[in-house]
């Protein structure tokens, strides 16, 4: 996508076939660190966020090893993307006073895919809304 910031971006490795019985993220570090028993619990089940990863993935995903992308991932269909985008979204009026870079840029490629069809990192949906 072109726009790697080696202080704040992070890489996306996706493990084919996708487990489902925990799921982590750094942002949920301290959950972790703090009570390892009560993140396992939870932090399993349905996540909304993994159709854009898939969408995005067959978009612009590189393969290192293993079999091509579109012979593991199928198809995002269109509701489930909007979906799982707008999930993303759906707390921007909370959330834009402390990161509001994110928070706007994550808008404005929400938007350009909504009105253009177009699958854009943050950067390049900024660059879209102008």
């Amino acid at each position: 996508m072109g726009c790697f910031n080696p202080s704040k971006s992070d890489i996306d490795l996706i493990i084919y076939p996708t487990p489902f019985e925990l799921h982590f993220s750094n942002a949920h570090l301290q959950w972790f660190i703090d009570n390892p028993t009560d993140y396992i619990h939870k932090m399993n089940g349905t996540d909304k966020d993994l159709a854009a990863h898939f969408k995005i993935i067959k978009k612009y995903g590189v393969v290192l090893q293993g079999e091509e992308i579109n012979d593991v991932f199928a198809d995002v269909p269109r509701k489930e993307y909007i979906d799982s985008i707008w999930f993303d979204v759906e707390s921007a009026k909370e959330d834009i006073l402390e990161e509001p870079i994110y928070v706007i840029l994550n808008l404005c490629r929400v938007a350009a895919f909504l009105k253009n069809d177009l699958i854009l990192s943050k950067r390049q949906g900024g660059e879209w809304a102008l």
